[in-house]
């Protein structure tokens, strides 16, 4: 009967846009989204990356550019004077405040019989701080929350370095944030098994080819079966934790800390738990050659015998390689509280994205408007005219007309008076829709504000 199939996820907000979900198929444009259509991304993430882009494209100035892919060259005359921007620093300036600082419960303490635990607190506390004076963390979270409120996610990773024997944070683009989430797993729930993948362009100058590059961060959720030490390691290598065969010694591979149970399982007390567990943390860091995958595989099921592993400045190599950690380093901040059973955040410019759309139409209108307001149109009619003579209207200029002759002006100030006001009412609703004030975006006259107390409680909806 041709009925139309109606996609509502995390991302349908975008289906009004043809670029996205083609009215045919209805998924994103292939030329417009070649990314989300590569062979080793996961068929559920496709239409996430897709909005990924299409969001970086609105914060950067270039969804004309985008549209244009299909449209024709006509999109490329849009007007994007930078309101997605605006409004996302001004989001992210709200949520982090003036400052940020790192507190320690008890580090403050002044009562005498609590002067051990201060101390201990208080220590702690001046050696966190270091640390994030040294990872310019302030930085760092600016990042990540800048792709939290435009993208609807961000991914921090902590890493131990071994040159700078400290734990480093990274920020991450959340379109190369791949958890694994089970068919039964609840989307709330931290993945037990995550990747951060992206793909390598290719360089003829190097003779490097088109390559697929996935930090795999591994979280094994059953017990450590007796592991022997793998053939795989550096010079400086520590022992790689590798799936036992029948024909491996059957030698477990104990370390600090590792306890052998009665059924051969291994589990290990860490400092931070008050019981051994029977989990750790895996780190695989590898790359694979798009040529050498003949077969269709996702970021998840990329064959071994292809992969080149990495090493670290410790010279191990990164190969299931044990973090003696029982969780993953990595953070999942979404922009917005996830619906049940969902994982991903919401962008704040989601819901008004449609109104971005038509204040971009508005400004394209008014820049055509004020060309002619500018230089106007004139008709010149009666005697004394010469059809093949052409006449340009400009300062100093003086036309001769006849008896009848008649010199007429077309005015479009009105015109363009009126779509400036639909500006400023598109602005409006835009920031109503994304709960920021005017005053937050500057366009109030501070000399309007009856006091300052008024002043603050105008700031009441952006307030985090």
């Amino acid at each position: 009967m041709g009925l139309k199939n109606v996609v509502i996820d995390a991302w349908s907000w975008l289906n009004y846009k043809p670029i996205f979900s083609d009215p045919t198929l209805g998924m994103p444009h292939r030329r417009a989204f070649p990314e989300a259509h590569a062979t080793w991304v996961p068929p559920e993430s496709e239409r996430r990356l897709a909005s990924y882009k299409l969001l970086g494209a609105y914060d950067n100035n270039q969804a004309a550019e985008l549209a244009e892919l299909r449209d024709g060259p006509s999109a490329r005359e849009r007007r994007e004077y930078g309101d997605p921007s605006m409004f996302i620093d001004t989001l992210v300036a709200h949520v982090m405040g003036r400052e940020q600082h790192i507190v320690v419960p008890g580090a403050e303490q002044t009562d005498n019989g609590a002067e051990t635990t201060a101390a201990a607190a208080e220590r702690v506390q001046d050696l966190l701080r270091e640390w994030a004076e040294d990872e310019l963390l302030p930085m760092r979270m600016l990042q990540c929350e800048r792709k939290a409120v435009g993208l609807g996610d961000g991914v921090y990773l902590l890493a131990w370095d071994p040159d700078k024997q400290r734990p480093r944070l990274k920020t991450y683009d959340p379109g190369f944030y791949f958890p694994i989430i089970g068919e039964d797993g609840d989307g709330a729930d931290f993945p037990e098994r995550i990747h951060l993948a992206w793909e390598l362009p290719e360089d003829k100058a190097r003779g490097s080819s088109r390559g697929c590059a996935a930090s795999r961060t591994r979280w094994t959720g059953s017990a450590l079966p007796p592991r022997p030490a793998s053939t795989v390691r550096a010079a400086r290598a520590r022992p790689v934790m590798a799936d036992a065969t029948d024909d491996s010694p059957a030698v477990p591979l104990i370390g600090r800390g590792d306890q052998v149970d009665s059924s051969g399982g291994i589990s290990r007390l860490y400092p931070w738990n008050d019981r051994p567990t029977y989990r750790t943390c895996y780190l695989t860091d590898a790359t694979w050659d798009l040529g050498d995958l003949k077969a269709h595989h996702d970021v998840d099921s990329l064959p071994a015998e292809h992969a080149r592993y990495a090493t670290n400045g410790a010279g191990e190599v990164l190969h299931r390689l044990d973090l003696y950690i029982d969780f993953i380093p990595a953070v999942h901040t979404p922009n917005t509280v996830p619906p049940a059973e969902e994982h991903w955040g919401q962008s704040s410019l989601a819901k008004a994205l449609q109104v971005f759309d038509e204040l971009a139409s508005t400004d394209t209108d008014a820049a055509r408007a004020s060309a002619t307001t500018g230089l106007p149109m004139v008709g010149i009619s009666g005697a004394n005219i010469d059809p093949k003579q052409a006449y340009n209207v400009g300062p100093g200029v003086v036309f001769k007309l006849g008896a009848d002759g008649k010199l007429t002006t077309i005015d479009t100030s009105p015109a363009l008076r009126e779509l400036r006001e639909h500006g400023h009412d598109l602005a409006d609703r835009a920031a109503n829709v994304a709960r920021l004030p005017a005053v937050s975006l500057g366009t109030m006259d501070p000399s309007k504000v009856p006091s300052g107390y008024a002043l603050e409680l105008s700031l009441g909806p952006s307030t985090p």
